[in-house]
């Protein structure tokens, strides 16, 4: 193709792209077979007439709606069907989900504002099924809604992941932003639902005009996962206040190698045994005095080799099974418990160890 056809489809293109009636600003057409091609426009239907796809800037809290009214163009009755919203906070329904020929319906899509930053963008898929000279027939179709909430400020980070080793202490800053020059923003007194925890302004620091600084700190409690939140009252009706979801991880003060302890043993094999390294987090952490098998059983044992290596045996017995697991515990002099680790083992079949032996016979390459 020369560069003047080339040309000349482009502007083919575009101009349908410009033109291509009122649907091409509507919905946007998603084939139940597209064969890597979508059309433009839906053949079941037509746009009588539709809402602005963008709502502009909406306070918080206000219930933001769309509608466009199809008329079906088709001779035959047709069905209509939501098959999916980008996130459960849109609700979208037809006016009528059948429709004989001629006949029109509006599709409404509301959701409510949210305090989110910045354009807030959803679309509604729905379904057009419909019989035809003797075949099922369907097509796709989507429609948009968008919207941009009027914040008061803004919160960064949002939520917080958060991990510390168990005794130290941990923390990190939330910066808030505001954004409307009449809005006398004072958070207040802070709260953390975590015991020992505590939140305190920082001030200066370089900070651009409008953005407050916090800083959240505390100390980390027992290995697991915890739940919290840091929130401050606003006073303002629209957003009552600012709430930062927080999560907590708490390490141990000891660590192993990922997998804990792995004894691999043949059957024919006497005991087997497994030495698992040790590595401090947190220097001041009390030493391990002693070791315990969670759930006892007579083919296992362990014992302490030094501070920092645990060694872990085997004993096959008619009743153990070829592949099991269990888990140890580190404790300390006083019994509290610093590690937590898995054991598991394995004992290889005949067939395995053959396959292995010809494995390792044959030549490098």
């Amino acid at each position: 193709m020369s560069k003047l056809s080339r040309a000349v489809v482009l502007l083919a293109l575009a101009a349908r792209a410009l033109g291509g009636g009122p649907l091409a600003n509507v919905a946007a057409v998603q084939p139940e077979q597209t064969n890597g091609v979508q059309s433009r426009d839906l053949a079941s239907l037509r746009t009588v007439w539709a809402e602005p796809e963008s709502q502009g800037t909406v306070e918080l809290g206000a219930v933001v709606r769309r509608r466009i009214q199809f008329q079906n163009v088709l001779n035959v009755p047709v069905s209509l069907d939501i098959v999916s919203t980008t996130c459960g906070c849109i609700e979208a329904r037809f006016g009528s989900n059948s429709l004989a020929s001629g006949d029109s319906t509006v599709l409404t899509i509301g959701t409510q504002s949210s305090p989110l930053p910045g354009v807030q963008s959803h679309s509604v898929v729905f379904r057009i099924t419909w019989r035809e000279d003797g075949a099922d027939r369907a097509e796709r179709g989507m429609c948009s809604l968008s919207y941009t909430p009027k914040l008061a400020f803004v919160v960064r980070p949002e939520r917080v992941a958060l991990a510390g080793v168990e005794g130290e202490r941990t923390g990190f800053d939330v910066f808030i932003r505001v954004l409307e020059k009449d809005v006398n923003l004072d958070p207040g007194v802070p709260t953390v639902t975590l015991p020992g925890w505590t939140v305190v302004r920082r001030e200066g620091l370089g900070l651009p005009r409008g953005v407050q600084r916090f800083h959240v700190e505390g100390p980390v409690g027992s290995p697991g996962f915890v739940e919290a939140e840091v929130s401050w009252a606003t006073a303002l009706n629209a957003e009552p206040s600012i709430r930062v979801p927080l999560r907590l991880r708490s390490l141990s003060p000891l660590r192993s190698v990922p997998g804990g302890a792995t004894i691999v043993r043949n059957a024919e094999d006497g005991q087997a045994r497994a030495t698992l390294r040790l590595f401090v987090r947190r220097k001041e952490s009390a030493a391990p005095a002693s070791i315990r098998i969670v759930t006892p059983c007579e083919w296992l044992s362990a014992r302490l080799i030094s501070a920092h290596e645990v060694e872990i045996a085997l004993s096959p017995m008619p009743e153990m099974l070829s592949i099991g697991s269990n888990r140890g515990e580190l404790l300390s002099a006083d019994g509290t418990v610093l590690m937590t680790f898995p054991i598991v083992w394995y004992t290889r079949s005949e067939a395995e160890k053959a396959s292995i032996r010809t494995e390792a016979s044959q030549p490098s390459r």
